[in-house]
């Protein structure tokens, strides 16, 4: 990407820092913790009640996209690599285009590409471990007031039957973690930064009037968006009230936005920019966009939007004309590649068009 940058006649920079792997080891964890717990309840009753406590609290953050269970993995060297346009004009906006450089986790439940996971199985999860807590709340005040122990055990065998759910999710995990390391990457993984570099190629050469473009290629996505927490922090002055587009796979037949994301509690996407882009849509109808209701995302975009950033999301979508194993091949198309790109370049003018007409 720095090469890339470079031959496009940009000034190329990079923000190193370390980062864990996203991995669903601490998920994983959590949730044999949990088991563990109510299994090991009737030897010590307090203890392991604390125990669900913790280990459920350290589920609700991982998938709220906080590891605290993550500080203990190994650290691995990783870059956020960027480039910056400067306007020919005064400064009036910023707009920031990110794109992830590495691959984000696959979802519980995959769907076809192009599309996301339902957030229906992690919204169960959590609902159980709740109602399983608030059971063994109730547990440990039979303990406390000397119930008969043949109602406590009774009351374990029920806790026991239900935490069962959590041994089968870790399970579940267990294999979607050995799969995803034989599974291949797709073309369309990296199509994101395609997109980024034509952007710097055409822009370079026609800087927007008054909006200051930034282009980063952020690490670490998958791993809670490290790579975005790291890039915002370091640069928090210059983009301060800035406009963030995020980016991921763009070389499927339409773009495809979402109105929020998140897998608990999804915050919103910025409308401002939604309505921009569909009026995009409507001048140039031809690009076809699709908006969604939610984006179940835990990396980069869900934390900008949850660190209350204007942000909005754009991917694609195969069309649904599609036979099956064109879909499961996953191939950039290089034609929608570009009309997708032609799409992001008119969101940036589109940003810089108001901002030169609010400057009046």
């Amino acid at each position: 990407m720095e090469d890339s940058f470079k031959a496009t006649g940009l000034e190329c920079h990079y923000d190193k820092f370390r980062s864990r792997r996203g991995d669903y080891a601490p998920r994983i964890i959590s949730l044999s913790a949990l088991f563990l717990s109510v299994l090991l309840y009737r030897t010590s009753p307090l203890f392991f009640y604390g125990s669900f406590v913790f280990f459920l609290i350290m589920l609700l953050f991982e998938i709220m996209g906080r590891s605290p269970l993550g500080l203990f993995q190994w650290r691995y060297a990783s870059r956020n690599v960027w480039a910056r346009i400067d306007p020919f004009d005064r400064i009036d906006r910023t707009l920031v285009v990110m794109a992830p450089l590495d691959h984000p986790l696959p979802p519980l439940r995959a769907k076809t590409p192009g599309t996301n996971g339902s957030r229906l199985p992690s919204l169960l999860l959590v609902t159980l471990n709740i109602a399983l807590g608030m059971w063994l709340t109730l547990m440990t005040g039979a303990h406390l007031l000397y119930v008969s122990s043949e109602i406590q055990r009774f009351f374990w065998y029920i806790a026991l039957a239900v935490s069962t759910l959590d041994l089968a999710a870790a399970a579940v995990l267990i294999v979607r973690r050995a799969l995803g390391r034989k599974k291949g990457v797709s073309e369309n993984e990296s199509s994101q930064l395609a997109t980024l570099l034509l952007l710097g190629e055409r822009f370079s050469r026609r800087r927007p009037a008054r909006t200051r473009l930034w282009l980063v290629a952020v690490g670490s996505d998958s791993a809670g968006g490290i790579g975005v927490k790291r890039f915002v922090s370091a640069h928090r002055r210059e983009l301060k009230g800035a406009l963030f587009l995020f980016l991921d796979g763009m070389g499927r037949d339409r773009p495809l936005t979402y109105r929020k994301a998140g897998v608990l509690f999804p915050f919103r996407s910025h409308r401002s920019t939604l309505k921009l882009m569909e009026s995009i849509n409507q001048r140039y109808p031809h690009y076809r966009l699709q908006m969604e209701g939610a984006y179940p995302s835990r990396g980069g975009f869900y934390r900008l939007l949850s660190s209350g950033r204007h942000a909005v999301i754009l991917s694609s979508r195969f069309d649904k004309e599609r036979s099956r194993e064109e879909v499961s091949r996953d191939r950039v198309n290089p034609t929608f590649l570009r009309e997708n790109t032609d799409f992001v370049a008119h969101i940036v003018e589109e940003v810089d068009r108001e901002a030169r007409s609010r400057s009046r």
